[in-house]
């Protein structure tokens, strides 16, 4: 929008220019920027914060937070990734709720996650189906037992 404003104001002859007055930059339009900018940058948040959280997971096996930000971050990686790359991060996402369900069972925060898992993988289309097949065990999922867990 500031680059629209600009254009039609060097469009403009010095009698328009002078009645035309310029607000100063508020705060607003530098958390505007800000926040344009954290938006390009967010696809390579998501690998850095699996990093960081696979890092974490090497040194504290056991620690359900940092398994809870390893399977945000999987997650988010495989929603955000192509199909070949989704299977692959969707099994690792399932490898790491599982050890973490197995250390807290009650967590509604994982039981919620498992939810969501069992929901998309039991409305895979064809395509993606045969792939995850092929690259390994599709989960044994259901609707039913989604919305069990996403109502827990």
């Amino acid at each position: 929008m500031r680059a629209r404003f600009e254009y039609k104001f060097s469009m403009m002859d010095n009698r328009e220019r002078r009645s035309v007055r310029r607000l100063p930059e508020t705060s607003l339009d530098r958390a505007l920027q800000d926040f344009c900018a954290y938006l390009n940058e967010a696809p390579n948040s998501s690998s850095t914060t699996h990093d960081y959280a696979l890092e974490a997971h090497e040194t504290e096996p056991t620690d359900t937070d940092v398994l809870s930000v390893l399977c945000s971050a999987t997650g988010k990686l495989a929603e955000d990734s192509a199909m070949m790359e989704k299977v692959k991060f969707g099994f690792e996402f399932q490898q790491y709720l599982d050890k973490a369900i197995a250390l807290c069972a009650d967590s509604y925060e994982f039981l919620h996650m498992r939810g969501r898992f069992e929901y998309q993988v039991s409305t895979l289309g064809a395509v993606e189906r045969t792939l995850a097949r092929a690259l390994g065990s599709l989960p044994n999922t259901s609707l039913e037992r989604a919305l069990q867990d996403l109502l827990a």
